[in-house]
């Protein structure tokens, strides 16, 4: 698979140099905000591959590999309750965040639910703290 990354607004670099930075520093903030584009962009969230087969099916069982599958939901989490974000990546997560709830109300990033409390938190927090960023500026709502 071949990603070019952005070469606007958000700026990522393609799928290889994204690979090479997250083996290097995987929870750096721009390497998970990048990892979590790629995951948006090709339709990866909630990928049948994310998920075991039940044990009584062909090819149930555990899974052979270390740690657990990414969902872009608890990605941006992270980075929003972790105050060494830097302010430009802290306010895309909390963009990206509010907009895995548009425009339905039904979390479209994998990683759980979250009260709609806490989403107009993070809409509330993105608008005062952000208020000159883009993406302050390009979020009307949250749902």
């Amino acid at each position: 698979m071949q990603w070019a990354g952005h070469k606007t607004g958000y700026i990522c670099e393609d799928l290889r140099a994204l690979v090479a930075a997250l083996a290097a520093a995987a929870q750096k903030p721009h390497n998970l905000l990048c990892l979590g584009e790629f995951a948006r962009l090709n339709s990866l969230d909630g990928a049948a591959l994310n998920k075991n087969a039940p044990v009584d099916e062909l090819g149930g069982g555990p899974t052979l590999f270390p740690g657990h599958s990414f969902a872009r939901l608890d990605a941006y989490k992270a980075l929003i309750a972790d105050p060494k974000t830097p302010p430009d990546d802290r306010a895309y997560a909390l963009y990206r965040a509010v907009n895995c709830y548009a425009p339905a109300s039904v979390n479209e990033c994998d990683g759980g639910d979250v009260a709609k409390s806490v989403r107009a938190g993070w809409f509330h927090t993105l608008k005062s703290d952000y208020p000159k960023s883009e993406w302050a500026q390009a979020l009307k709502y949250y749902w």
